[in-house]
């Protein structure tokens, strides 16, 4: 008996920290890329708007101090002003009767990962699974405190 709870209390610290280093690798890679305070504007792909995500995305960018482009305005855009923009995009896995996922990416221009950061969750129904996972993206990314260091 001794000999089993000795072995389980060894397994335990390993268990945790492996549970606690889930987004991690999101958080540390985003270290690793170009920081989003070096980009101004955002441009949303247009990819259907499901569950309503485009238009929240837009409204918490905006509310964080981003511009954000309408399509034409992406196309206007000069090559000294691509360097500031940020293209962002979500895939949506939507898994009936257990945890969905929802993963938003941040690239640059030359099409390299700035930001990027999963969530899942488990609710009654997709659309809010995808509304509670992209609340939980939109609290990652506040925590940053983007503010624009680029000059204008």
């Amino acid at each position: 008996m001794f000999v089993i709870a000795t072995m389980l209390f060894a397994i335990m610290p390993v268990c945790a920290s492996a549970a606690s280093m889930v987004n991690q690798p999101s958080e540390s890679f985003a270290s690793a890329g170009h920081k989003i305070n070096s980009y101004k504007y955002i441009y949303i792909e247009n990819q259907g708007n499901q569950y309503g995500l485009e238009e929240r995305y837009r409204d918490f960018f905006t509310e964080i101090g981003f511009t954000v482009l309408t399509e034409e305005e992406y196309e206007l855009l000069g090559s000294a002003e691509r360097q500031k923009l940020l293209i962002v995009n979500y895939t949506c896995m939507v898994v009936a009767g257990a945890a969905s996922s929802q993963t938003l990416t941040m690239r640059n221009t030359s099409d390299r990962i700035v930001y990027s950061r999963s969530e899942s969750a488990y609710t009654m129904t997709a659309n809010s699974d995808m509304r509670r996972a992209a609340k939980k993206i939109m609290k990652a990314i506040k925590k940053l405190e983007y503010r624009y260091e680029g000059g204008e």
